[in-house]
């Protein structure tokens, strides 16, 4: 199932939860950026539970981590740490607009 930009928005707002940019390591031959949910408990990422295999991070296609920035639903709460990841935070707009979509729903 995939999630609309809206659906990790309210998913976001819901729990305080926030954005983690990871431009770490290199997998296998390629590097690649992703962007991923980080839950307000503390743990490093949000699991998502598969009932045909193991756990794995919930992740967002960068696409919508852009389209945040540029409507201000989110911001860097810090520089790029040294592990190549940038935390971003709900602005108050954007928590407003999570939480606006979850009583527009039927």
């Amino acid at each position: 199932m995939t999630m609309a930009a809206s659906d990790f928005l309210k998913l976001l707002a819901e729990n305080n939860h926030y954005l983690v940019l990871d431009r770490g390591a290199p997998t296998k031959r390629h590097k690649r950026e992703r962007v991923w949910i980080g839950p307000s408990d503390g743990r490093h990422y949000l699991e998502d539970v598969s009932p045909s295999g193991p756990t794995h991070r919930v992740e967002l296609p960068r696409a919508i981590l852009d389209d945040y920035l540029k409507a201000s639903f989110i911001f860097a709460d810090g520089p790029e740490d040294e592990n190549g990841r940038t935390i971003y935070r709900l602005t108050q707009d954007g928590r407003t607009r999570g939480l606006a979509h979850h009583s527009e729903q039927v």
